[in-house]
C-alpha cells in the first residue's frame, strides 16, 4: 500500500490550516484597528426632537467637563445647570429647587459669593464674602422687604432696616 496519496493529503490539509490561520489573525487585527478608530471618533451628530437622559455633560475637545445638567444628588426632582472654571470647581449654578428657582455665582476656590433666589415668600439676594460666609441679605418675603448685614466674624446681624416706601 502506497502512503503518497496520504501525504499527498496531509500536506494540503496543512496549507489549509495555515491558510485560516493567516485569514484569522489578519481579521482580528483588522477588527481591533476598527475598535480603536471609533473609540477615538468623534460622536457623530444626532437631530432628535427629543433626547433623554439623566445627564447632559458639556466636554472640550480635550474631554474636560465645562458645564453639567444633572438632578440634584439630594433631590432628583430638582434640576441644575452647573457651569465650572477649568480649575473643576463651580462657576456658576441655575437650578429649582422645592422651594424655587434660583442662581448661585462662586469665586475660582468655589465659594458662594452671590445667590438670586425666588421662593413662595418672594424673591431674596444674598452676597458672600470671599471665604463665602453671608454678609448681606435682601428680601422681599411676606411682602416685608429687609436688607440686612452680617458681621463677617462672629456672623451676627450687624444692621437690619426694613424697605419701606
Amino acid at each position: 500500500m502506497s502512503t503518497a496519496p496520504l501525504i499527498k493529503r496531509l500536506d494540503r490539509m496543512e496549507r489549509q490550516i495555515k491558510f485560516w490561520k493567516s485569514l484569522t489573525i489578519v481579521l482580528a487585527a483588522v477588527s481591533l484597528a476598527t475598535l480603536v478608530s471609533r473609540a477615538s471618533a468623534k460622536p457623530l451628530r444626532i437631530d432628535a426632537t427629543a433626547v433623554v437622559a439623566e445627564e447632559f455633560d458639556l466636554a472640550n475637545p480635550d474631554g474636560r467637563i465645562m458645564a453639567r445638567l444633572v438632578p440634584d444628588p439630594d433631590d432628583a426632582n430638582a434640576p441644575a445647570l452647573l457651569f465650572k472654571y477649568p480649575n473643576n470647581k463651580a462657576a456658576a449654578m441655575i437650578g429649582v429647587s422645592q422651594s424655587g428657582p434660583f442662581v448661585s455665582l462662586f469665586n475660582t476656590e468655589g465659594h458662594n459669593r452671590a445667590m438670586i433666589r425666588e421662593s413662595a415668600t418672594g424673591p431674596s439676594l444674598s452676597l458672600f464674602d470671599k471665604d463665602g460666609k453671608l454678609r448681606v441679605l435682601v428680601h422681599a418675603q411676606n411682602n416685608n422687604p429687609e436688607i440686612t448685614i452680617y458681621d463677617k466674624f462672629i456672623s451676627e446681624k450687624l444692621w437690619t432696616a426694613p424697605i419701606t416706601k
